[in-house]
């Protein structure tokens, strides 16, 4: 890799850096491939601020499930249009082959996001009261309601039950 990748931290909309940083060294080589920005309690604790005060606006919470799934669905596409990189990144960092990177580590993942991000568009009331009344899955008030959709990350999304 002809540069070392420097990534920091994204909190409450501003990139933050620091000086501590984590290494992420290839296993193959012990090469220096990219270096991440180490938080600490203070990073920590803005971020959790941030999250909370994003959750009270509600702004997520009112948006139709139709564009939510557009959302979601741009982020799915975007990572799509980085693969290649992104999957170089997942060699120099686990030492996988690229194949196994694209279409395993990255493509299967992005797939699947693919398929639970569409859920917001299609999602009614009438769910299984199985789901309804799932105390093992917490995220299964998303069922109920759409509008309880607030996560962030693809796994799980689709299976209240």
């Amino acid at each position: 890799m002809d540069t070392m990748r420097r990534y920091s931290m994204l909190i409450d909309g501003d990139w933050v850096d620091t000086v501590d940083r984590f290494e992420i060294r290839s296993p193959a080589t012990e090469e220096l491939v990219a270096s991440v920005a180490k938080g600490d309690r203070e990073h920590a604790d803005r971020a959790v601020a941030a999250a909370k005060a994003a959750h009270e606006a509600g702004l997520w919470r009112r948006t139709p499930p139709a564009q939510r799934a557009a959302v979601l669905d741009a982020i799915a596409q975007r990572l799509t249009e980085r693969m290649d990189e992104l999957a170089v990144l997942q060699v120099l960092e686990n030492g996988t082959t690229l194949r196994q990177a694209g279409a395993f580590h990255l493509g299967f993942s992005i797939a699947t996001c693919g398929t639970s991000l569409n859920w917001p568009a299609a999602a009614t009331l009438s769910v299984p009261d199985r789901c309804k009344e799932s105390r093992r899955w917490p995220a299964a008030s998303c069922a109920v309601s759409p509008s309880a959709l607030v996560r962030p990350s693809c796994r799980g999304i689709s299976r209240c039950c």
